[in-house]
Protein backbone atom coordinates (compact mmCIF):
# COMPACT_ATOMS: atom_id res chain seq x y z
CA UNK A 1 0.00 0.00 0.00
CA UNK A 2 1.24 3.41 -0.93
CA UNK A 3 0.34 5.07 2.38
CA UNK A 4 2.98 3.01 4.16
CA UNK A 5 5.59 4.29 1.72
CA UNK A 6 4.93 7.92 2.65
CA UNK A 7 7.46 8.93 5.28
CA UNK A 8 7.39 11.89 7.62
CA UNK A 9 10.50 13.30 5.91
CA UNK A 10 8.73 13.15 2.54
CA UNK A 11 5.81 15.22 3.80
CA UNK A 12 8.05 17.66 5.65
CA UNK A 13 10.27 18.00 2.58
CA UNK A 14 7.46 19.27 0.35
CA UNK A 15 7.81 23.03 0.46
CA UNK A 16 6.42 24.02 -2.94
CA UNK A 17 3.58 22.96 -5.18
CA UNK A 18 6.09 21.54 -7.66
CA UNK A 19 7.46 19.36 -4.85
CA UNK A 20 4.15 17.59 -4.27
CA UNK A 21 3.73 17.10 -8.01
CA UNK A 22 7.15 15.49 -8.32
CA UNK A 23 6.65 13.34 -5.21
CA UNK A 24 3.19 12.20 -6.39
CA UNK A 25 4.46 11.33 -9.87
CA UNK A 26 7.23 9.20 -8.39
CA UNK A 27 5.00 7.46 -5.86
CA UNK A 28 1.92 6.81 -7.99
CA UNK A 29 2.39 4.68 -11.07
CA UNK A 30 -0.19 2.72 -13.03
CA UNK A 31 1.02 -0.49 -11.35
CA UNK A 32 0.89 0.95 -7.84
CA UNK A 33 -2.58 2.40 -8.46
CA UNK A 34 -3.75 -0.97 -9.76
CA UNK A 35 -2.45 -2.60 -6.56
CA UNK A 36 -4.32 0.01 -4.48
CA UNK A 37 -7.55 -0.99 -6.21
CA UNK A 38 -6.84 -4.71 -5.88
CA UNK A 39 -6.06 -4.43 -2.16
CA UNK A 40 -9.26 -2.48 -1.51
CA UNK A 41 -7.52 0.67 -0.25
CA UNK A 42 -9.56 2.64 -2.77
CA UNK A 43 -12.46 1.60 -4.98
CA UNK A 44 -12.27 2.37 -8.69
CA UNK A 45 -15.70 4.01 -8.72
CA UNK A 46 -14.88 6.24 -5.73
CA UNK A 47 -11.60 7.24 -7.38
CA UNK A 48 -13.36 8.09 -10.65
CA UNK A 49 -16.16 10.01 -8.93
CA UNK A 50 -13.65 12.02 -6.88
CA UNK A 51 -11.73 13.02 -10.01
CA UNK A 52 -14.82 13.50 -12.18
CA UNK A 53 -13.72 10.96 -14.77
CA UNK A 54 -15.34 7.93 -16.33
CA UNK A 55 -14.18 4.41 -15.51
CA UNK A 56 -13.20 3.98 -19.16
CA UNK A 57 -10.77 6.90 -18.76
CA UNK A 58 -9.25 5.22 -15.73
CA UNK A 59 -8.95 1.95 -17.65
CA UNK A 60 -7.11 3.78 -20.43
CA UNK A 61 -4.69 5.32 -17.92
CA UNK A 62 -3.96 1.92 -16.40
CA UNK A 63 -3.56 0.21 -19.79
CA UNK A 64 -1.22 2.85 -21.16
CA UNK A 65 0.67 3.15 -17.88
CA UNK A 66 0.22 6.91 -17.76
CA UNK A 67 -1.44 8.56 -14.78
CA UNK A 68 -1.97 12.32 -15.24
CA UNK A 69 -0.03 14.42 -12.76
CA UNK A 70 -3.18 16.05 -11.35
CA UNK A 71 -4.70 12.64 -10.61
CA UNK A 72 -1.48 11.53 -8.93
CA UNK A 73 -1.34 14.70 -6.85
CA UNK A 74 -4.97 14.38 -5.77
CA UNK A 75 -4.61 10.73 -4.76
CA UNK A 76 -1.29 11.20 -2.95
CA UNK A 77 -2.63 14.23 -1.06
CA UNK A 78 -5.60 12.08 0.03
CA UNK A 79 -3.18 9.39 1.23
CA UNK A 80 -1.11 11.98 3.12
CA UNK A 81 -4.25 13.38 4.79
CA UNK A 82 -5.30 9.86 5.84
CA UNK A 83 -1.85 9.11 7.24
CA UNK A 84 -1.62 12.38 9.16
CA UNK A 85 -5.16 11.92 10.48
CA UNK A 86 -4.25 8.49 11.84
CA UNK A 87 -1.10 9.89 13.46
CA UNK A 88 -3.05 12.71 15.11
CA UNK A 89 -5.63 10.24 16.42
CA UNK A 90 -2.87 7.98 17.77
CA UNK A 91 -1.17 10.92 19.49
CA UNK A 92 -4.45 12.05 21.01
CA UNK A 93 -5.14 8.55 22.32
CA UNK A 94 -1.66 8.17 23.75
CA UNK A 95 -1.89 11.62 25.34
CA UNK A 96 -4.72 10.30 27.52
CA UNK A 97 -2.50 7.53 28.90
CA UNK A 98 -0.62 7.89 32.19
CA UNK A 99 3.02 8.93 31.89
CA UNK A 100 6.12 8.94 34.10
CA UNK A 101 7.93 12.07 35.33
CA UNK A 102 11.07 12.47 37.42
CA UNK A 103 10.65 14.35 40.67
CA UNK A 104 12.94 15.08 43.63
CA UNK A 105 12.07 11.91 45.53
CA UNK A 106 12.20 9.52 42.55
CA UNK A 107 9.51 9.14 39.94
CA UNK A 108 5.80 9.86 39.72
CA UNK A 109 2.99 8.59 37.49
CA UNK A 110 0.68 11.29 36.13
CA UNK A 111 -2.81 10.79 34.71
CA UNK A 112 -3.49 13.39 32.00
CA UNK A 113 -6.57 15.56 32.28
CA UNK A 114 -9.68 14.49 30.47
CA UNK A 115 -9.90 16.40 27.18
CA UNK A 116 -13.66 16.74 27.51
CA UNK A 117 -13.45 19.29 30.29
CA UNK A 118 -11.12 22.23 29.75
CA UNK A 119 -10.89 23.14 33.43
CA UNK A 120 -9.31 19.88 34.64
CA UNK A 121 -5.61 19.42 35.30
CA UNK A 122 -3.26 16.46 35.23
CA UNK A 123 -3.25 14.40 38.42
CA UNK A 124 -0.37 12.60 40.16
CA UNK A 125 -1.64 9.08 40.84
CA UNK A 126 1.59 7.68 42.33
CA UNK A 127 4.75 9.35 43.62
CA UNK A 128 7.94 8.54 45.48
CA UNK A 129 8.62 5.58 43.21
CA UNK A 130 12.27 4.54 43.40
CA UNK A 131 12.91 3.28 39.86
CA UNK A 132 11.72 4.39 36.43
CA UNK A 133 10.98 0.75 35.56
CA UNK A 134 8.52 0.41 38.45
CA UNK A 135 6.92 3.75 37.56
CA UNK A 136 6.49 2.59 33.95
CA UNK A 137 4.87 -0.65 35.14
CA UNK A 138 2.39 1.34 37.21
CA UNK A 139 1.64 3.61 34.25
CA UNK A 140 1.03 0.63 31.98
CA UNK A 141 -1.31 -1.02 34.48
CA UNK A 142 -3.29 2.23 34.69
CA UNK A 143 -3.50 2.65 30.90
CA UNK A 144 -6.77 2.22 29.05
CA UNK A 145 -5.21 -0.22 26.59
CA UNK A 146 -4.01 -2.53 29.34
CA UNK A 147 -7.35 -2.38 31.12
CA UNK A 148 -9.21 -3.17 27.89
CA UNK A 149 -7.02 -6.24 27.29
CA UNK A 150 -7.49 -7.30 30.90
CA UNK A 151 -11.28 -6.91 30.63
CA UNK A 152 -11.38 -9.00 27.42
CA UNK A 153 -9.21 -11.67 29.05
CA UNK A 154 -11.38 -11.84 32.15
CA UNK A 155 -14.48 -12.04 29.96
CA UNK A 156 -12.96 -14.88 27.94
CA UNK A 157 -12.02 -16.78 31.11
CA UNK A 158 -15.41 -16.32 32.77
CA UNK A 159 -17.39 -19.56 33.03
CA UNK A 160 -20.23 -19.80 30.52
CA UNK A 161 -23.63 -21.09 31.58
CA UNK A 162 -24.37 -24.54 30.18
Amino acid sequence: MLETQIREEDVAGIRQLSGIAQFASQLLTADSLRREFESGVCKRKVFCDALGIGESTLSTWLQTGRIPRMAAVAYVLWLVLNKLGKEIKQRDESAAEPYVVRCRDGYAVVQPADRISSDTIHQVIASGIETVELAQQIAVVRSRGFRAVLDRTLDALAPRPS
